[in-house]
């Protein structure tokens, strides 16, 4: 049975991938890529996304991907129905601007590979952790809890490691492969860093460009904290180890003067602590949901306790947007770089320095009061990236009888996924097939 699924709404488009949907999920990738949707939207291009969705059961064996158009989910196609939905808007006078590749976690690297083949365009492949380079723990780099010394030296420094993997030497192999229209984006110079450590001859390749644009920067002094008032310290973003919520749970029950202090948690609720407010944020509902929340709330300190480099990190700059003191640990990579360049918080060396900031709470009082910095009056993604989009000029390596199937598209229709495909829709009201 065949369907011929809905053409972008502009005739120049770019294909995103990434490993879950953006519409769906948190987290700092899909913040991006909807920045760029909007982005590539005001100059009349056009989004086809796509990325692995597990059916379970009788495909369980196969690889499919949902694909949405312009925001619209359009279905979940085998990797069959990819490569022919965009071999047929080729046909038909669409032209593929460039491609952008925001992760390969749980991805089938060679369904990958095919999909860069039948698109001549170039290439930008987004450093948003470094599961690029090491995939253990989900690409913090860490390793027995620490940073792995081990990859300042290079990544074939690795081959005898415990996590060395098969993944790693596929992503390599899918690289070298299209390396000639690729380039890889790095959103700090401390990403940069780690990234350049763990593949030198990619260095020429590499970008650095930041996922904002801060403007309308001035001097913001802190308001003075009266004898009696409190410091209100917010813990912001994810409730996870790896982010430093164990370490502030530590650290609350080691602090001699509570009393002096009022907290929060800015972001999804996890655990229901005494002492600590929960203010659900959400980046779906506002691109500034975050700034606001920390404004509202009058936050004075913001922590931000990652345990590994961040690449970026969207919450540091959200919480100097709203005028926070900002607290991290040497470890956290382009925060305790920007809090460095900026000098507009305090960087530690471990928790029981955090616990020791928390006790001294006049001094603490007074490193807020003294923090004279610049503040961003706004934040807006960076649209710099479309510069680098490309459309090729050569034939697409990837003959079409090779790959596509009799049905040619491959569409999973509800009837055909029943349970997966519904479950996933009714959680999501606004979609439609």
């Amino acid at each position: 049975m065949g369907m011929k699924l809905d053409n972008p709404s502009c005739k120049k488009t770019c294909l995103m991938i990434s490993y879950e949907d953006y519409i769906t999920n948190l987290g700092g990738t899909n913040k991006v890529a909807l920045g760029q949707i909007d982005i590539l939207k005001k100059e009349n291009v056009s989004t086809i996304f796509v990325c692995p969705f597990n059916i379970g059961g009788l495909f369980s064996n196969r690889s499919y991907w949902l694909l949405r158009v312009d925001r619209k989910l359009l279905g979940v196609l085998s990797i069959e129905g990819v490569i022919g939905y965009l071999k047929r808007i080729q046909k038909s006078g669409y032209e593929l601007e460039g491609i952008i590749l925001h992760h390969l976690r749980n991805i089938n690297v060679d369904n990958v590979d095919l999909i860069f083949s039948v698109c001549n365009c170039s290439i930008l492949v987004y450093i948003h952790d470094y599961y690029m380079i090491c995939p253990n723990g989900g690409g913090n780099l860490l390793k027995n809890g620490k940073i792995c010394e081990t990859i300042e030296s290079g990544i074939a420094g690795c081959t005898n490691c415990d996590y060395f993997g098969f993944a790693t030497v596929k992503f390599k192999q899918l690289f070298d492969k299209h390396l000639n229209r690729i380039m890889f984006v790095a959103p700090s110079n401390s990403c940069k860093h780690y990234w350049i450590c763990a593949y030198p001859e990619f260095e020429s390749r590499t970008l650095v460009l930041y996922h904002q644009v801060l403007e309308e920067e001035s001097n913001f002094i802190h308001k003075k904290i009266g004898n009696h008032e409190k410091i209100r310290v917010g813990f912001v973003g994810s409730p996870t180890a790896i982010k430093g919520w164990d370490d502030f749970k530590y650290a609350l029950e080691r602090i001699k003067c509570l009393e002096n202090y009022d907290f929060f948690h800015f972001g999804k609720k996890r655990d229901d602590i005494n002492g600590i407010t929960n203010v659900f944020v959400d980046f779906h509902s506002s691109d500034n949901a975050m700034v606001e929340a920390l404004k509202n709330n009058q936050i004075d300190v913001a922590l931000l306790l990652s345990k590994c480099p961040e690449t970026y990190c969207y919450t540091y700059y959200e919480s100097i947007a709203a005028g926070c003191y900002i607290v991290s640990f040497k470890n956290s990579g382009n925060i305790a770089d920007q809090i460095c360049q900026r000098k507009n918080g305090i960087v530690l060396n471990n928790i029981d320095d955090l616990i020791s900031l928390f006790n001294d709470f006049e001094g603490f009082k007074v490193k807020i009061e003294n923090c004279i910095h610049n503040v961003p009056n706004k934040l807006t993604d960076n649209g710099s990236f479309i510069q680098y989009l490309k459309k090729g000029t050569q034939e697409c390596d990837l003959e079409e009888k090779e790959y596509l199937i009799k049905n040619k598209f491959h569409l999973l229709f509800l009837y055909e996924a029943k349970n997966s495909v519904k479950q996933y829709i009714s959680k999501n009201k606004g979609d439609k097939i």
